[in-house]
């Protein structure tokens, strides 16, 4: 957890204040300003009204005229705010940034929450935003084969595992290209990014993960939503014991 999180929320940022930021970092730089990261302290998609309409600044010709895709939205997974930003079609980078502050959460609620974002409650292919490959850039997947394997399976998507460690590398590309170091994201992938090795999941044991998944998001809609109706839940432990 930074130091930074223990302050607390006071406020969110205004739109001008956003702006201002980029514009005292483009009045110092050696370089133009050829990207923006929206991530840090606050939690980007907790602003989501100043926040978009700062990216849309920037990104317009008469603004700072950055590209869509050199302007990158982190978010540590606000639903609500991921949903209605593919509803919205934007067309900057969004970040989702899946962590939690125990080894015990990180097993669990990590790799729950991955498998919401990859099979379709948080980003459904019908938004154009299809999903085809996780890369499990954190400490415990370098270490833990048997946990990829789970990943892979759960997902039922391929895992790439980094052959070395990537924090923070997706900001310092981004800190490169604002530099001009690089003329584009791809250019500076290939020079920095380590090699990687892939997990693939296991057909039958992807099949089986994919049937209790039906089943958990049954479990967690109705008794996750005060206003849930009523859900016939009495299939649900015959269905586990068959499993």
């Amino acid at each position: 957890m930074p130091a930074t999180g223990r302050l607390g929320g006071i406020r969110s940022l205004q739109t001008w204040e956003i702006l201002a930021q980029h514009r005292l970092i483009a009045a110092e730089a050696d370089h133009p300003v050829r990207g923006v990261v929206f991530m840090g302290m606050g939690e980007p998609f907790l602003n989501y009204e100043n926040v978009i309409r700062a990216a849309r600044i920037l990104s317009d010709p008469a603004g700072a005229a950055i590209a869509a895709k050199a302007i990158s939205i982190s978010t540590a997974g606000v639903v609500p705010a991921i949903r209605r930003f593919t509803a919205e079609g934007h067309h900057f980078r969004l970040i989702v940034s899946l962590g939690a502050p125990t080894s015990a959460d990180r097993h669990g609620s990590v790799c729950r929450r991955k498998a919401e974002v990859v099979q379709g409650d948080v980003m459904p292919s019908g938004h154009g935003v299809p999903v085809r490959r996780i890369i499990n850039g954190g400490g415990i997947p370098q270490k833990n084969a048997v946990l990829n394997q789970v990943y892979a399976n759960v997902m039922g998507k391929p895992i790439l595992v980094p052959n070395g460690d990537v924090t923070s590398l997706g900001s310092a590309i981004f800190a490169f290209m604002a530099a001009g170091a690089f003329p584009t994201i791809e250019a500076a992938q290939d020079q920095l990014c380590p090699g990687f090795r892939t997990i693939e999941p296991d057909p039958a044991q992807a099949a089986k993960s994919a049937e209790l998944y039906a089943l958990y998001r049954r479990l967690y809609f109705a008794f996750g939503q005060r206003n849930a109706l009523a859900v016939a839940l009495g299939d649900i432990l015959p269905a586990l014991r068959s499993k």
